[in-house]
């Protein structure tokens, strides 16, 4: 499954956000949009999610978003949001299970194929031992896991996260971007995610796109785009990209700069 965004434009209440976004996601590998907070990345999720008016054209698998019935939509993509803490009684367990019976009827039971699949989505986040405790227990680490077990758990081609790594600590962030990785070169998933953090972006993902000022700055591989120039214009930061000698890509900073400088 590929993601296409041609001309795209989302707004924010009357305001506009960003316009004339233009990027393709391929399947089999890891692509992140990155920029300042308030540039429009978790807009620009939620319309690619099928959850957020938008102009121009984003296709899904070569056919335009607005012409898959919701049910299938959630079959072909899954989508994690940012902020979704709400109070309920489901335990871990249950709320993973949502991600099974997302595309089916509404009386549909779960198989045990499904329940094999929900519980290896909570192996792959390292919370099956969670599985029975009430989900609004949780620390905000433990639910952003919850949320993309569920999303895995649809089994989905495509995976869009908004900002994946938030509240989680260092491991748990390693452990989900390699999941990423995992997921897109063994499977062939098409994963998109807003990711707050560049060094992560640059060391996991095989494309990154970044939003400034309304619209797309510059694309490509993370060598190329996340150059000098583009983190000090976008960012505001003295700093560039080195590879180890391990091979692994690390962002060195030196420090601020004046915006704009």
């Amino acid at each position: 499954m590929s993601i296409e965004l041609r001309d795209a434009s989302v707004a924010y209440g009357p305001k506009t956000v960003v316009s004339g976004v233009n990027f393709t996601c391929t399947p089999g590998t890891v692509s992140a949009l990155v920029g300042p907070n308030g540039c429009g990345k978790s807009t620009l999720l939620r319309a690619i999610a099928g959850v957020h008016q938008y102009g121009g054209g984003i296709s899904i698998n070569g056919a335009a978003l607005a012409s898959y019935p919701r049910r299938e939509r959630v079959r072909q993509l899954a989508f994690v949001a940012q902020y979704t803490d709400s109070e309920t009684d489901l335990t871990v367990r249950q709320i993973v299970s949502l991600g099974r019976v997302a595309g089916k009827g509404p009386w549909a039971s779960m198989t045990q194929h499904d329940r094999d699949v929900v519980a290896q989505s909570l192996v792959d986040v390292d919370i099956e031992h969670l599985a029975d405790r009430p989900w609004s227990r949780l620390s905000g680490g433990e639910k952003q896991r919850s949320h993309v077990a569920r999303a895995l758990a649809q089994d989905a081609q495509t995976l869009v996260l908004d900002e994946p790594t938030n509240h989680l600590d260092i491991h748990h962030q390693y452990e989900l971007m390699d999941l990423c990785v995992k997921l897109a070169h063994e499977r062939g998933v098409c994963v998109l995610a807003a990711i707050h953090d560049l060094g992560l972006a640059a060391r996991f993902c095989d494309h990154i796109v970044v939003l400034h000022q309304g619209g797309v700055l510059d694309q490509g591989p993370p060598l190329e785009v996340l150059k000098p120039e583009n983190l000090r214009r976008v960012f505001s930061i003295d700093a560039q990209l080195r590879v180890s000698e391990s091979g692994i890509v690390v962002l060195e900073c030196a420090g601020t700069v004046t915006p704009g400088g």
